[in-house]
């Protein structure tokens, strides 16, 4: 009687670490990577069932994933073929996770620094989009950007001294080589 019994608790152990790996991926980007993706015009690929096809076959759980995909997709042609993403979305899907990053940056930079003091009609996107289009596509390009450059661009005094005050954000989290 005892060895069914023990079965069934290693079973909700083992059930109860699943979903927590599970949790983790939901709060660690799976929900931004819907937004990001149907934002990006590829709502057939925000489903929680092809996420979880994309979790399975690259690795990918983050935006941050997302923003190395056109050349991942140059190296491994077959998984994106079988999992249906061309090429050509893979850029589009890498340029819209490029500049999100490069929004979120802003966004810490306004929240952690209080460098947006006076509200204005900016959003961290549409700056983000500016700065993209500028060659800044990555947040860790942004500590670089010259003074008269960021002023042309739309940052403030305060923003540009902030970003090349700050220091670089940690790297994306590695993903195992499948």
């Amino acid at each position: 009687m005892l060895a069914p019994r023990c079965l069934r608790v290693v079973a909700v152990v083992l059930f109860a670490q699943g979903c927590g790996a599970f949790q983790a991926r939901e709060v660690d980007g799976i929900d931004d990577m819907s937004e990001l993706l149907t934002a990006a015009g590829f709502p057939q690929f925000a489903t929680p069932t092809f996420l979880g096809q994309l979790y399975d076959t690259l690795g990918y759980s983050t935006v941050a994933d997302l923003a190395l995909i056109y050349e991942d997709a140059l190296g491994s042609s077959d998984e994106f073929e079988e999992l249906g993403i061309r090429q050509e979305d893979a850029l589009t899907i890498q340029r819209a996770a490029k500049v999100q990053l490069v929004a979120r940056r802003i966004e810490q930079l306004w929240l952690d620094d209080g460098a947006k003091a006076v509200p204005d009609d900016r959003t961290a996107d549409s700056l983000a989009k500016q700065l993209y289009a500028a060659g800044y596509e990555e947040p860790e390009s942004l500590r670089w950007i010259e003074h008269k450059e960021a002023l042309q661009l739309g940052l403030t005094e305060s923003e540009w001294r902030s970003l090349t005050r700050l220091p670089p954000p940690p790297p994306p989290r590695e993903r195992d080589e499948l």
